[in-house]
C-alpha cells in the first residue's frame, strides 16, 4: 500500500470540547508543552490551556482536479460493490434451486411435490451450510488477491482486465446450474474485485499529490460510492430475481417482452430464474470496463522525481498519460520503497484495535448473511395449538424453528430502505454524535446494542406460527414492525461501529513513514479473514439449529456470544490502551 493510499484511508475527525482528551488524540490540534506553560515571563505571554483547533478549508467535489478521471474511478468502485452485494436477497432461493436431487436422502425417498421437499428440514439445513460457503468465498478470494503480485496494482491496465474478468465471471455465475459451478465463478469474481486499494491509490494520485485535502476528499468520495453500490446491489438482486414471478406483465406468459409467446414466460428466464441480476451486473461491469479503457488515463511519476532515487513520496507530483502505449514505452517506472516487515505493525497499541476489528467484522459479516437466510427460510407449519405435533418441533419459548418465507423482492426492499437510512445517518448524524460522545464513546455504545439485537432476532419466527392466518390483521403489522426494529437496530449499531473502528485503528498506528500503511494492510487482512470465518461458521451453526428445532441457536450461541466478547474486549483492553498518553516509543 502506497503512502498516497495511506493518506486516503485515514479519516478526518472533528474536535469537540466535550470529547475530553480521548477525542483529540491523533487530531490536528496544537498543545502547549509544559515548559512553555510554566516558563512564561508574564500573563500576556501565557499560552491557553485548551487546544487551539487549526482552521481547515472545506473542499467540495467541484474543487477537485481531474474530476472526469475521479468519476471513472468511482464507477469502477461502484461496480465492485454491486458484484459483492447483489447476491444476498435471493441467496437462499438460488442455493436451494442448485441443490441436486441426489444430494440429500430425503429427496430420493420422497415422491411428493418438489415444493413440499423444499420446506423439509434436511434441505433447509443443507442450503444453510452451502449458502455460508458461497458468501464466504468472495472475501476469501479478495484476501488471496492481496498476496498475489498483481493484487494491489492500481494502474490502468490492471483495472481494465479485472473489470473484464469480473464481467465474464458474473455472466457465467448467472448461468451456473450446480452449486460448485456457482462457487467457482463467485471466487473468480472475488479475485477480480480485490482492487479497492489500487483504486484508492490511483484516486489519490489524480486528485493531486501536493494537496492532502484533495486526496482525502477523493478517497471519501470513493468510500461513499462504495456504500451506494452496496445499497444499489441489494435492490438490484431482489428486484431482478425470478423476473417471471415478480413481473408477470413483462416476462410472464402474456408479458410484453415474451416475444416467443411461451406459455410459461420468457424461456431463458424460466430456465434460469436467478440469472437476470448476474446478467445485468455483467452488462454494467462491461460498460465500466469499456469506459475505463477508452477514457481512463494512466499515472506515472515525473522524470525528475523518479531518477533521484527517493522512491515513493507523499509530495511527489504525478502526470497523466493519454495513452497506455505511452506508459509501456516509457523508460521511467515507478520505484517502490522497501516496506517495513508485516509483523512490525503488531504493537501493544495496534493489537487491541486489530482484535476488536476482527471480532466486530466476525459477527457483522455473519449477521449480514444469516438475516436474509433466516427470513427466506420457509415458515414452520406448527403452532402452539397443535399439541399432537412432533415434540421437537412444537414451538416453545426457546425451542422453535422456521423463518418468515419472504420473497427476494420483499427482502431487497427492506434491506435497501434501511441501507439508505444508514447512509443518511452516517453522513448527517454520526459526526454530531461523534463530537458529543467521542469516537470511543460511540464505539462502546454500538457494541452494547449488538447483543440485544441478536437475542431478539430469532423471535421473528414466532410471527409466522400458523402463517396462513397472519396474512392480514394485527399479526401481519406486528411482524413487519418487529422486522423493522431488528434491522433498524442493527443498522444503527453498524453505522456507529464500523467507522469508529476504522478511526480507532488509524489512531493507534505509529507515526513513522510506511508504518501506517502496514497497519492498514494488516487491518484489511484481519477484516477479510473475519468476513470469511463469520458466514462459514454461521451457516454451519444455523444448519445445526434447524436440524435440532432451535433456529435461535446461531443467534444466541454464536452471534450474541461474539458480540459480548467484543464488548468485553473493548472495555477491558482497547479502552485502556486508548486512554493512555500517545507515545511513539511505546507504539
Amino acid at each position: 500500500m502506497s503512502s498516497v493510499e495511506q493518506s486516503c484511508l485515514l479519516p478526518n475527525v472533528h474536535f469537540s470540547h466535550e470529547d475530553g482528551d480521548r477525542s483529540t488524540r491523533g487530531l490536528p490540534y496544537t498543545y502547549p508543552s509544559q515548559h512553555e506553560i510554566h516558563d512564561h515571563h508574564g500573563p500576556e505571554l501565557a499560552l491557553p490551556l485548551l487546544p487551539t483547533p487549526q482552521k481547515t478549508e472545506s473542499i467540495s467535489w467541484i474543487d477537485l482536479p481531474n474530476r472526469s478521471q475521479l468519476l471513472i474511478l468511482s464507477l469502477c468502485r461502484l461496480s465492485g460493490s454491486l458484484s459483492k452485494f447483489f447476491l444476498l436477497p435471493y441467496l437462499f432461493h438460488l442455493v436451494r434451486s442448485a441443490v441436486s436431487p441426489s444430494s440429500t436422502p430425503s429427496l430420493a425417498a420422497a415422491n411428493d411435490d418438489i415444493v413440499t421437499y423444499y420446506i423439509t428440514i434436511p434441505t433447509t439445513a443443507l442450503v444453510s451450510t452451502y449458502s455460508g460457503m458461497l458468501v464466504a468465498c468472495f472475501p476469501l478470494a479478495q484476501l488471496l488477491a492481496l498476496f498475489l503480485p498483481w493484487g494491489r496494482n492500481g494502474g490502468k491496465l490492471p483495472i481494465i482486465w479485472r473489470l473484464s474478468i469480473s464481467t465474464v465471471a458474473s455472466l457465467a455465475f448467472g448461468l451456473g446450474r450446480s452449486f460448485w459451478a456457482l462457487l467457482f465463478w463467485r471466487m473468480v469474481m472475488g479475485l477480480a474485485s480485490g482492487n479497492e486499494e489500487g483504486l484508492r491509490s490511483m484516486a489519490g494520485k489524480v486528485a493531486g499529490q501536493e494537496e492532502k485535502k484533495y486526496r482525502d476528499k477523493a478517497c471519501q468520495a470513493l468510500s461513499m460510492v462504495g456504500n451506494l453500490g452496496m445499497v444499489a446491489g441489494l435492490a438490484m438482486g431482489g428486484l431482478l430475481a425470478e423476473p417471471v414471478k415478480a413481473f408477470p406483465g413483462l416476462f410472464g406468459s402474456e408479458g410484453a417482452l415474451n416475444w416467443n409467446g411461451s406459455e410459461e414466460g420468457v424461456s431463458w428466464m424460466v430456465q434460469y430464474p436467478f440469472a437476470l441480476p448476474s446478467v445485468v451486473n455483467a452488462m454494467l461491469t462491461g460498460v465500466v470496463a469499456a469506459i475505463a479503457a477508452g477514457w481512463l488515463r494512466e499515472t506515472i511519476p515525473e522524470q525528475d522525481q523518479v531518477e533521484d532515487g527517493i522512491g515513493h513520496s507523499s509530495q511527489r507530483p504525478y502526470i497523466l498519460l493519454n495513452y497506455t502505449s505511452t506508459l509501456l514505452a516509457s523508460p521511467y517506472a515507478e520505484k517502490s520503497t522497501p516496506n517495513p516487515p508485516l509483523l512490525s505493525a503488531l504493537t501493544t497499541r495496534t493489537l487491541p484495535s486489530l482484535i476488536s476489528s476482527f471480532l466486530l467484522t466476525l459477527h457483522i459479516s455473519a449477521f449480514t448473511f444469516i438475516l436474509p437466510l433466516h427470513i427466506s427460510t420457509p415458515a414452520s407449519p406448527y403452532s402452539p395449538l397443535l399439541s399432537t405435533s412432533f415434540h421437537s418441533l412444537v414451538p416453545t419459548l426457546f425451542r422453535f424453528t422456521g423463518g418468515l418465507s419472504l420473497s427476494p423482492l420483499v427482502i431487497s426492499l427492506y434491506l435497501t430502505l434501511f441501507g439508505l437510512l444508514g447512509l443518511l445517518f452516517r453522513g448527517f448524524i454520526y459526526p454530531r454524535w461523534q463530537n458529543r460522545l467521542s469516537t470511543m464513546g460511540l464505539f462502546e455504545l454500538s457494541l452494547a446494542i449488538f447483543p440485544f439485537v441478536y437475542l431478539v432476532t430469532p423471535y421473528l419466527s414466532l410471527f409466522s406460527w400458523g402463517h396462513q392466518d397472519t396474512t392480514e390483521g394485527c399479526a401481519e403489522i406486528m411482524k413487519w414492525m418487529a422486522l423493522g426494529v431488528v434491522i433498524g437496530g442493527q443498522t444503527l449499531a453498524m453505522t456507529m461501529a464500523v467507522p469508529s473502528a476504522e478511526i480507532l485503528l488509524a489512531e493507534s498506528a505509529p507515526s513513522e513513514e510506511g508504518m501506517r500503511n502496514r497497519v492498514q494492510e494488516v487491518g484489511n487482512m484481519v477484516t477479510s479473514l473475519a468476513s470469511v470465518v463469520g458466514p462459514v461458521v454461521g451457516g454451519v451453526v444455523y444448519a445445526k439449529g434447524v436440524r435440532e428445532g432451535v433456529v435461535g441457536a446461531v443467534w444466541w450461541f454464536y452471534l450474541a456470544v461474539v458480540a459480548v466478547v467484543a464488548a468485553g474486549w473493548c472495555l477491558c483492553f482497547q479502552g485502556r490502551v486508548y486512554e493512555e498518553p500517545v507515545d511513539d516509543e511505546k507504539r
